[in-house]
């Protein structure tokens, strides 16, 4: 079994506020999901009404508002070009 070394704080609260750390990347937003680049995977957030109120790309951090319904990983998809292949 291979171990994941990658940590990261997601803090939750009432189920209407998320704030999370080590956010590489805002993939996609709209007013029911929010999808983050976070190391080589994909924070997906769904919910409804959601807006991004901070984003700190200095200190990587990012905090949603709105109702959260679900906090999932997913793998990371990363589009290669043509010579990735070479």
């Amino acid at each position: 079994m291979t171990e994941n070394l990658f940590k990261q704080l997601i803090t939750l609260k009432d189920r209407n506020y998320l704030e999370a750390d080590k956010v590489d990347e805002v993939l996609v937003f709209d007013d029911s999901s929010v999808v983050l680049a976070v190391g080589n995977s994909e924070l997906i957030i769904g919910g409804s009404g959601l807006t991004i109120i901070s984003l700190d790309s200095e200190k990587k951090t990012v905090a949603v508002k709105g109702s959260i319904d679900a906090v999932v990983y997913g793998e990371r998809n990363i589009k290669k070009g043509i010579f990735s292949k070479l």
